[in-house]
């Protein structure tokens, strides 16, 4: 989380990798725990596999054309 780049949101919460280097010492050490627990069970929580897309609107003409999006 601390080597993260600026402006980069690393998780579905929405929260820059500034927040997390701001408050590090306060929820540092119960993130690591959740991470541990995750490894330990060999499972992540549901909420961890969820993924978020967002669109975002470039400037200019540039169709797709046959590319493939996959």
């Amino acid at each position: 989380m601390l080597s993260l780049k600026t402006g980069v949101v690393p998780g579905g919460d929405g929260l820059l990798a500034e927040w997390y280097r701001t408050f590090w010492s306060l929820v540092g050490p119960d993130l690591l725990a959740v991470y541990r627990e995750a490894v330990g069970c060999g499972a992540l929580p549901p909420s961890a596999l969820v993924g978020h897309i967002t669109l975002l609107h470039k400037k200019g003409d540039r169709p797709i054309g046959d590319r493939s999006l996959c």
